[in-house]
Order: C-alpha cells, then sequence, then structure tokens
C-alpha cells in the first residue's frame, strides 16, 4: 500500500508544496518506522526441516548464488522502469491530463504531473493484488515454477510498455505491476528455502542489497538509454535484463531438482 499511495501523494505534494518540501515530508513516516522498530520484541528461530534431500552444501551455496544473480537482473529492470514510468504516462496518456486541465485547478504542467503519477499508482494497486495473490500461490506451489511463471508473464509486458499509448498501454502496465509484483513473496520465500536459519538475515540482506543497491546501477543506465533513443527505448532494454534472469532462474530449477522448494 506505501509503494501504491507514493507516486499519488508525491505528485499531489510536489503540485502543492514543491519538490523539496516533499522530500522533507517524505523523510518522516521513515523516520517514524525506525523509532517504533526499536520497540519491536522479535521471537528467535524456529527449527525448520531440511529441505535438501542429500544435496550437499556446496550446490546450495551455488543455488543461492544463481539466485542472487537473477535477484540482481530483477532489480535492474524493476529500478528503471519506476523511474521512467511516470514520465513515459505523462508523454503518453492524454486522457486523465486533459480531464485535470480541463478542471482548471493546475497549470498544463502540473495537471501533467499529477495525472502521471495518479495513474503509476493505479498501475502499482494491480503490483498489491499480484503480491497476495503470488503470495497464496506460493503457499501451495512449487516455487522455483512461479518463480518463471510470473517473471515469464512480465518480459513481453515490459517490452511492449515502450510502444503503447493511452489506455492500451494502462493497461500494460496493469499486467506488468501484477506480475512485477506479485513475484517478490515468491522471491522471497526462494531466499528463505535456499538459507539456513542461522544465516537468514544475512541471505535477505544480500538480496536487498542486490536489488535496490545494484539495481540503482539502472538510473545511469536508463539516462543514455532515453538520451539516446528517448523513454520508449528504455523498456525494451529493461526487458534483456528479464530474459537473462529466466535463463537464470532456468538454471537454478536444474540445480535444485532434488530439493523441495515449498513453503510449510
Amino acid at each position: 500500500l506505501g509503494v501504491v499511495t507514493a507516486p499519488f501523494l508525491t505528485g499531489v505534494l510536489t503540485v502543492s508544496l514543491g519538490w523539496r518540501s516533499t522530500y522533507a515530508l517524505m523523510a518522516v513516516p521513515g523516520l517514524v518506522a525506525g523509532v517504533w522498530a526499536l520497540f519491536l520484541r522479535v521471537e528467535g528461530d524456529v527449527e525448520e526441516p531440511s529441505r535438501s534431500h542429500g544435496v550437499s552444501r556446496r550446490r546450495i551455496a551455488a543455488s543461492f548464488a544463481v539466485l542472487c544473480l537473477a535477484m540482481m537482473m530483477g532489480g535492474m529492470a524493476y529500478r528503471g522502469q519506476t523511474l521512467v514510468l511516470p514520465a513515459w504516462f505523462s508523454e503518453r496518456i492524454q486522457f486523465l491530463i486533459e480531464a485535470v486541465d480541463s478542471l482548471g485547478w493546475l497549470p498544463r504542467t502540473g495537471s501533467a504531473l499529477f495525472a502521471a503519477t495518479t495513474l503509476t499508482s493505479v498501475s502499482y494497486l494491480a503490483g498489491a493484488v499480484g503480491q497476495v495473490v503470488g503470495g497464496r500461490l506460493a503457499d501451495r506451489h512449487d516455487l522455483r515454477r512461479l518463480y518463471l511463471l510470473f517473471h515469464g508473464c512480465s518480459l513481453p509486458l515490459m517490452f511492449l510498455l515502450g510502444f503503447l499509448s493511452d489506455l492500451p498501454l494502462l493497461l500494460c502496465a496493469l499486467g506488468y505491476a501484477f506480475f512485477a509484483f506479485g513475484m517478490q513473496p515468491i522471491e522471497n520465500s526462494l531466499v528463505s528455502a535456499l538459507t539456513p536459519p542461522r544465516l537468514r538475515s544475512t541471505g535477505y540482506g544480500l538480496k536487498f542489497i542486490l536489488t535496490f543497491g545494484i539495481g540503482a546501477a539502472a538510473v545511469p543506465l536508463v539516462g543514455n538509454w532515453e538520451q539516446a533513443g528517448g523513454l520508449g527505448s528504455v523498456f525494451p532494454r529493461l526487458a534483456v535484463f528479464i530474459a537473462m534472469l529466466l535463463l537464470l532462474a532456468t538454471g537454478l530449477w536444474a540445480m535444485t531438482r532434488r530439493m523441495d522448494l515449498r513453503n510449510g
């Protein structure tokens, strides 16, 4: 819900107060959450049965390394699309901009910003639904198949984002968000399945370094691609990262075929 509401709130605050005040206000929830976390009580680890079925620790470590590479590719694709999607909406979806502009509330540039951030929040709402669906599926089915399925569905949608406009673009963005966000509980479950309890926190630390840290390398890449070929050229190039992720996920499936990678 935070991801869903953030673009809309950012648009409202930026149009109303300017971007500097928006940054200052957006810092407050993080500060509150940090203080609140200091007072949380965390229980100890629960012993879990082994899922390896005779698979060596070296093989499990190698499988986790492959998953790390896949998560890095996913982080590049995810971070890249979050950078350009609002701007792409403001460039290619005119119906909401015209509707907001007709009300006379905002100048033309403000109408474009408000419409683009609102549409981004709408598309991410489909991602919130996808996370619930992905989480329920992850509790019932093989995680490797689901990981391949969700990323496989997101690949053509990412590619098509760069060629559509108006309502087809919005529908494509809704579909992409559903699968891109829906795979996150599946991916988190894979991290859990491939790390022993004593290294679980380390495993998740690596995941977030790769997806948000190294994934931030998408920022200069997207900037260069946008200058060279426009915003539309960014999405097909980001789709290449998802294609590489699918190859890695296929290799992960082969490496862990003797393991029962299901929740519960």
